[in-house]
């Protein structure tokens, strides 16, 4: 249930992804959902984590001024990434144990281990249903 998952240590709200920020593995970031109501949508739909109504999830996501769910840097391509100049440029005792990754602001992830053969989750059917 999703609203676990706001009360708990942070997880990856991709269907079936296990990483959760309190044991990140090296080089994997959190990136919170966007504010953005249309790109929030596809990030949710992408992730195919049945969170009911996505419009209402979607609503609560953008409004809401504490990030409450996450995606892994795993679901991004590197594409999706700003460039980080200032870390590549510092020699290795100087640089943070972990860089700052930032999405570029129009990001979509589309890495995902699940097979494309899975059944849709009921909410991904129900938002398809209402924009054919």
């Amino acid at each position: 249930c999703l609203s676990d998952l706001s009360t708990t240590m942070p997880q990856c709200l991709a269907y079936g992804c296990k990483i959760c920020r309190d044991s990140l593995p090296p080089g994997v970031s959190f990136h919170r959902f966007p504010r953005d109501a249309q790109l929030c949508t596809r990030w949710t739909v992408n992730c195919r984590t049945d969170v009911g109504n996505i419009a209402k999830f979607v609503k609560e996501e953008v409004s809401s001024k504490k990030a409450r769910h996450f995606l892994c840097s795993l679901h991004f391509e590197e594409s999706q990434f700003e460039l980080n100049y200032m870390h590549e440029l510092l020699p290795d005792e100087l640089k943070p144990r972990r860089p700052v990754r930032r999405l570029l602001k129009d990001a979509v992830p589309t890495l995902f281990s699940f097979s494309t053969s899975n059944p849709r989750t009921s909410s991904v059917r129900r938002l398809r249903r209402k924009q054919q």
